[in-house]
């Protein structure tokens, strides 16, 4: 199978919170004071309406990174014109928690 086509959208803030990581794409769930919990859900649903998938995990270390953060990488994933993407489940890489949603 061919490679699929693959968005990655990288920030070197705070990253993503370990816990509860699998529960971000549901709707009203956030870790923001004044957050709606609905940007991600609407992300994963769009994904998932389209055959993708979003993936979350920390993003690579980087010089420019702030002391004690990683900061967030998110991947959304398509599946190129009659193909579907293989099923994919929350794995473990390099022992970074990596949730994967949708498809």
């Amino acid at each position: 199978m061919r490679s699929q086509p693959k968005l990655l959208v990288t920030d070197n803030g705070k990253g993503l919170p370990t816990e509860q990581r699998e529960r971000l794409t549901e709707p009203y769930v956030t870790t923001r004071a004044k957050g709606t919990g609905l940007g991600l859900a609407i992300v994963a649903k769009i994904m998932e309406d389209h055959g993708g998938e979003i993936r979350l995990t920390d993003a690579p270390v980087r010089p420019d990174t702030v002391a004690g953060a990683r900061g967030a990488e998110i991947a959304l994933i398509l599946p190129r014109k009659g193909e579907t993407l293989p099923t994919a489940d929350a794995t473990t890489n390099g022992g970074v928690a990596e949730g994967t949603y949708g498809a």
